[in-house]
Order: C-alpha cells, then structure tokens, then sequence
C-alpha cells in the first residue's frame, strides 16, 4: 500500500478543521517522518564511501643529509623514494622541494605567492543596485586597523540568519503540499494563503517552490509521492493561451528596443503585463482590417463575402476575445488571414468579429495636408541632460500628450522624449537629434584649420556632441548614413564598440594598463564597465575601499554609480596622473538613453604607451603641483 493510499483511509475532512490548523498538523507529521529517516540515511551514505587504504610496496631507500631550511642543521634521515612524502624529525619544516642525489637530499625554499584581487570580467554593465542586509562575511577580520564594529552597522543581520532554501525543507514543505493538495484537497493557493509554510509554493514574481523543486533531483525517502502527485506551479498555457505565451517571450527580452540580450543584467526588467490599457507594447500605427488578395485556406473570408453573419455559427469565449483584442492592441495594420493563424481561429470568425465589435476596427487617423512643423519646447521646460545632475527616466508611456496630467515620466525629469517613448512622434519634446551631413561651414580661416582634420559629429557645431550624447542613427540619419572613413559619424564609438585595444602589465606604479595599437586623438580607448550601484551601497563599500587605500568606484550620476572591484574591465587599471601628464580622459555621454563612461585619447598616443587620466582633485600626487607650474 503507498503512502498516498494508507493516507486516505484516514482522510481528514477540510469543512471539519480549520486549514491553517491543517497545514500545521501535516507539516509536523511530514517534518517527524523526514527527520526519522534522513539521520540513518546519510550515516550509510558516509560509510558507504569509506575506501580501504591500498597497501603499497616497500620502495628503494636511502639515507642521507636533510638540512633544515630554517635554521640549516643536518639531521640525519631515511627519505622514501617511491613515495612523494617524507616525516622530519627535529625542528618545524618550512616547506619546499625535495632533492635526491649521491650526496644527499636538499630543499629549496618555495616563493611564496603575491596577494591579489579577483575581478569578474565583464563586456557591458550590469545592474546591481543595492547589496543584501544580510553581512555574508566579516572582512579582514584578523586585521585589528579594520573597524569591524562600524562596518556591521551598515547591515541588519548575518547571512547565516537569513532564510535558507535548503533541499531538506524543500522537500518537506512540498511533500506537505502534495499530502494537503491530494488528500484534504486543498489548492496551493489556499496552502500558500495560510502563511504556514516556510516556503512560497507558487511562481509569482519571483520563482516559487515547486518551480525551484523541478530543476534539481527528487530525494526518494519512504515518506515521498512525488511521482503519484504532481503539483500545478503557473498552469501550462493552453494551446489558444497566446496571451501568456506572449507575455513569457516579452519577459524574456530586454524591455529597452536599443538591448538585444535575453535575461539582460543591465536594465531593470518586470513581468510583462500584456492589457489594452498598458500602451508599453502597444503598435505605432492603430490597428485596422486590410483587405485581402488571395484566399488562406478553405474557410478564409473571401469564400464568405455573400454570406450573412447569422448562417456563420461559431461561439467565441470572453477569454479569446481579451486575446483578439490583445492582438490587435500590440499588432499593426493586418489581415484576417494572418490574425486567425495568432488566434488559431477560422479566418471568416475573425473577419466577423472584427466588423461586429467596434474596438476591433480602430481606423489609422492620417493627418490631412501638409504636415504641421513640430514645435521646440522651451528651454526652461528641458533641462540640460548631462552628468552628473541627470539621471536618465525609464520612456514614458501614456496616453495623449506629454504633460504633468498623465504623469509623463519625461516631463517630471524635465528631459527630452526618446525615439524608445511610447508618445506621439509628433511629440515636441523629442530629441531630432543632429544633421551633421558634412564639416560645417565656417568664415574664419583659423576655425577651418583647427576643424578640418576632424570628422563629422566631433566638435560642438554638432547638437548632439554639445549635448553629451551620442548620435542615436534612428534620428540623426543624416550623418549616420556615411559608410566612408572620413564621412562617417564620430559620435558613436561607444554604441559600435570601436575600443583600441590594450593589455595590462607592470608599469610605473604597479599594475597598469598600455596601449596595444595606435590612436588618434579624440578615439575611444576603452569603456569603463563594472556594476551598477546605488549610493547606500557606495557607501557601505567604501569603508572596505578606505581600508585598502584602493577604489575602483566611478561616479556616473546623483543616483548610480559603477563600481569595477568586484566586476569590470581592463579600464580599472588605468593609474592616476596630474593633468599635464594625464594622456586619456573620460566623458560620461548618454548612449541610448543610458549613461555610459567612454576613456578617450587627448593625442596621438604609440603603441605601448601606458594609459594615465586624472582623477581629480580628491586624489592629488606629492609634488605635482611643483612639476606642473615649473
């Protein structure tokens, strides 16, 4: 008899009890039964690993002279050669290699390894924010200059105390589950409602229980039913479920139109939530029925023209007609045929539904005549959008136009739309980005010399250079259309990854980071990349960073910064220097509506060359307030 049926014969009834009593009931059984078992269970397990240690022939021996490496002393002893280990008798062993010769045996001291710091080496950013409140370790806690006391301060509590996920209490809150579930027929909505549990069972915005239990091995203790009773985490999406199978591709990729990573770490990402209300994926265009050329299949539209609706029987549920109506919210202008294949519906239903429901046939309003020019905001309404005073907003994404009514993200951070807003194109508040089509223009010969050697977007004439962004090639088409080396844009380097390439080695001032090809004045060397990071945890990791006397934390604007210690780049190495002496500097510029750190070239820098910037006044150099005014 199994665990499931010897369980039923003495079935609680759920109208006879409470169920939070229910629950605590069968959590204690579950737990009394795991924990009987589980002891004896891992003593076999250890004893069953237990290996009969090998008998090993006698090898050759010889006797001869071992000095002791720390005080030189030659004792007398019988080192095995067949074996690679040996016993000393007088004195403590440092450590070392074994010599055997004629005259006898010697040791050389072992070079004892450098310290050093481990760094993740990443190509882009990533999104961290804030660390856990819970401390994981204490650092340096054997260094008595370190304040330990302050450091805890900035945590609530020890990692160890935060609730652990263990695959003993996985198992026996979902075996409770299922017991509940199949026996007292309870849902796991209802067990999750009890609050009972130490485990959340259900997917939700995070990843629940049974989900997490699914992607590791089932423990197979007596007590288990696991392959009797499986438990429902999300219900699969049914074959008409284009609604959630919409929503989890959606949720796979990056919500920002300028990321082309799945699982991206670099912006913050939500669950996509597929309405006709939420306008963040809805289409450009509005939606209309176009007429169709040629028949789908046997029961397309065209078959149907001089058919009534009424000779059409066909029942449509609420739930299909929310995705007909979805469909048509994030789709463009389509045709009957191609929406029955999303719907998985007949083609002439779609057509008549279509044409029965009105939300379904929303016209594409074309204005008429010529089209109105759109107007400049004013300046006091758009502050400057450069670092560190702005911080870029999410795109807005509302209905109508921007403004302080429909709480257009924009507006509140008073900065120019985005070609990624959801706003009319129209919208005045749009960045038009820059018609840098060749050099510009100039009357003063001393202006085209100092100009002429440089290409186009890559002096201030150009309005997104001035505005410290660079040139986006959905708007600025007109310098971004250049495929020549000397016509093409400048301001790009950091979107197309034109980094010179470098290696770090031993310089000057330890560790250091050189040039590895040639590069021209105003080139992009490389970009500064670590993880992203609100100023609390700046904070908490700059006391670790005070200690060490060694910082790798970027400030990018008021709210983030990037921090390369635990992940980054090669950048991290760049050393400081004065600014005279200083060959490479940085620009924060908007990328895409990201604040991204680009390290360009002041001149024409050789191969080789080690890479110095200036950090800035809070880290000023002996002396070299002397060397510069001399």
């Amino acid at each position: 008899m199994s665990n499931v049926e010897h369980a039923r014969r003495r079935d609680i009834r759920p109208n006879s009890i409470d169920n939070s009593k229910l629950v605590v009931a069968r959590f204690k059984q579950v737990w009394k039964e795991y924990y009987e078992w589980e002891p004896e269970h891992c003593a076999s397990l250890l004893s069953s690993l237990a290996v009969a240690k090998p008998s090993r022939p006698p090898g050759p021996k010889a006797t001869g002279k071992l000095t002791n490496a720390r005080n030189g002393q030659k004792t007398p002893q019988t080192v095995d050669l067949g074996v690679s280990r040996f016993t000393h008798i007088n004195g403590i062993w440092d450590g070392g290699s074994m010599m055997c010769s004629e005259t006898g045996t010697h040791t050389t001291p072992v070079v004892a390894c450098s310290a050093y710091e481990s760094c993740t080496p990443l190509s882009r950013n990533i999104l961290h924010g804030d660390d856990s409140h819970f401390m994981p370790f204490l650092p340096y806690a054997d260094d008595p200059d370190f304040d330990h006391q302050d450091h805890a301060l900035e945590y609530k509590k020890l990692a160890w105390q935060e609730g652990y996920r263990g695959p003993d209490m996985s198992e026996i809150a979902l075996e409770t589950t299922r017991r509940l579930t199949f026996l007292h027929h309870l849902s796991v909505a209802e067990i999750d409602g009890a609050g009972i549990l130490p485990l959340v069972l259900q997917t939700t915005t995070s990843w629940g229980a049974i989900w997490a239990q699914k992607q590791s091995d089932l423990i197979l203790w007596p007590g288990h039913s696991g392959h009797e009773c499986l438990l429902p985490d999300t219900s699969p999406p049914l074959a008409q479920g284009l609604r959630v199978r919409l929503q989890d591709y959606l949720t796979l990729w990056c919500p920002n139109q300028d990321c082309i990573q799945t699982n991206c770490f670099s912006h913050s990402t939500e669950q996509a939530d597929l309405t006709v209300i939420n306008h963040t994926y809805k289409a450009e265009n509005a939606f209309c029925s176009l007429p169709v050329t040629d028949p789908c299949s046997r029961d397309c539209i065209m078959n149907y023209q001089n058919a009534s609706e009424s000779e059409a029987h066909f029942r449509w549920s609420m739930e299909e007609l929310e995705e007909l109506r979805i469909i048509c919210h994030i789709s463009c202008p389509a045709t009957p045929c191609d929406l029955a294949k999303l719907c998985r519906k007949p083609c002439f239903e779609v057509a008549f539904i279509c044409k029965r429901h009105d939300d379904f046939r929303i016209p594409i309003k074309r204005p008429r005549g010529r089209p109105r020019k759109a107007q400049i905001p004013r300046k006091f309404d758009i502050k400057p959008e450069t670092a560190p005073e702005f911080v870029p907003n999410q795109p807005c994404n509302h209905l109508g136009p921007c403004g302080p009514d429909v709480g257009c993200a924009c507006f509140l951070n008073k900065a120019h739309c985005s070609r990624n807003c959801r706003c009319s194109r129209a919208c005045p508040r749009r960045w038009r980005g820059c018609r840098c089509s060749a050099l510009p223009k100039t009357t003063s010969a001393s202006e085209h010399v100092k100009i002429k050697d440089r290409r186009p977007c890559s002096t201030n004439h150009c309005s997104c250079w001035q505005a410290k962004r660079e040139c986006d090639p959905a708007v600025c088409r007109v310098c971004c259309s250049s495929s020549s080396e000397t016509d093409c844009c400048r301001n790009m380097q950091i979107q197309k990854s034109l980094h010179k390439r470098t290696e770090v080695k031993q310089g000057a001032f330890g560790l250091g980071l050189f040039l590895a090809e040639d590069a021209k004045r105003g080139d992009l060397v490389t970009e500064y990349i670590g993880e992203l990071i609100y100023e609390p945890t700046f904070l908490c990791r700059g006391q670790v960073a005070s200690h060490v006397n060694r910082s790798y934390v970027f400030g990018m604007n008021t709210l983030m910064s990037v921090d390369a210690t635990p992940a980054g780049n090669p950048a991290r190495f760049i050393n400081h220097a004065p600014s005279k002496r200083a060959n490479v500097a940085v620009s924060i510029l908007l990328v895409n509506g990201d604040h991204r750190i680009g390290v360009f070239a002041r001149k024409n820098i050789s191969s080789g060359t080690e890479l110095f910037m200036d950090y800035g006044p809070e880290y000023p150099i002996e002396g070299a307030a002397e060397s510069e005014s001399s």
